[in-house]
């Protein structure tokens, strides 16, 4: 889930929405933005207030998180005002049975424990046309491990001088110089003949998608 290092400023939240109003724009339709692992709710819930008070209406916001911390070294988070807009689903299964296209899905500080790698993967086999926002940084590094190593040998960054100079220029980086980046799964420097980036679609889903009701994807509105 997101980390509580993910620096949620005005003026980041403010240039970060009227960047997603502009690529609707661009895009002519209405777009959907799930932000997954989104702890709190903090990110997304400053988003939609934005949008709100910016009268945006081509964006939609989801966020979920399954509160699940096996293999995270990370700290529970402590709730906050926007908790309850979170959805009770986890990464994948977010990715995998949502019932929009996801346009755009954001990771901020994901949990070391491969999720984010899963992500990437379901957003391969189901939504290979959408983008991917990590906040984090741009590589695997001791000072800078934000994300897995596995996610960032399987990520590729876009060249997007909108997001840098609207989004990421307006993020406030911490100690560990973190920062918004985008991009999409990039399998070309995986040599692992073993590794899940390869497998089938229909492996994929046996393997590490877990099974969601119909009621329960109908409650939970994804």
């Amino acid at each position: 889930m997101t980390r509580g290092y993910v620096l949620v400023t005005d003026d980041f939240i403010t240039s970060f929405a009227e960047w997603l109003e502009d690529q609707a724009n661009l895009k002519n339709k209405d777009i959907n933005v799930y932000e997954v692992g989104a702890g709190n709710g903090e990110l997304s819930g400053k988003l939609i207030e934005k949008l709100n008070e910016k009268e945006i209406k081509n964006v939609n916001i989801i966020a979920t998180d399954n509160k699940d911390y096996e293999g995270s070294d990370y700290p529970k988070q402590e709730d906050h005002e926007y908790t309850d807009l979170v959805k009770d689903l986890g990464a994948v299964e977010t990715i995998w049975h949502a019932t929009k296209t996801v346009d755009y899905l954001i990771m901020g500080w994901p949990p070391l424990n491969g999720y984010d790698f899963n992500a990437l993967i379901a957003m391969m086999h189901k939504h290979i046309n959408g983008e991917i926002i990590l906040i984090g940084g741009d590589d695997f590094s001791s000072k800078r491990n934000l994300a897995s190593e596995e996610f960032y040998l399987h990520f590729k960054e876009c060249e997007n001088q909108s997001f840098d100079g609207d989004v990421r220029a307006n993020y406030q980086v911490n100690e560990l110089e973190d920062y918004p980046i985008i991009g999409k799964p990039y399998l070309e420097r995986c040599k692992e003949s073993g590794c899940r980036c390869k497998f089938t679609k229909s492996k994929f889903k046996q393997d590490y998608v877990d099974e969601v009701s119909a009621e329960r994807l109908l409650d939970l509105m994804i």
